[in-house]
């Protein structure tokens, strides 16, 4: 299973922010390393972000459209499937009016 970026950011502002506080109240640098761990924490949720975004937004994220197809067809049985196109072949057909109509 994989901890999403925001996790990761949270938890590092938290640890940082805390040892932060910490060190100015104690007036030393006894926290220091603890403020480096959150620092990284924060930049490596940040990374993890980003990259999530270039993955793209779908729902198997990182696989062809071909392999999104193929796994939709393994999840439906065969009935199903025929009601999913019967239902999905009249709205391509009013978008496909709208833009004749453009």
């Amino acid at each position: 299973m994989d901890i999403p970026g925001f996790v990761f950011v949270i938890i590092g502002v938290l640890v940082a922010g805390l040892s932060v506080y910490i060190n100015v109240s104690q007036g030393s640098a006894a926290m220091t390393l603890f403020i480096i761990a959150g620092t990284i924490l924060v930049a490596w949720g940040v990374i993890k972000i980003i990259m999530q975004k270039g993955k793209g937004e779908g729902r198997l994220a990182g696989y062809s459209a071909q392999q999104q197809q193929q796994y939709d067809k393994q999840q439906y049985s065969p009935q199903q499937q025929q009601y999913r196109q019967s239902q999905q072949q009249p709205v391509q057909q009013q978008q496909w009016q709208r833009y004749k109509r453009q």
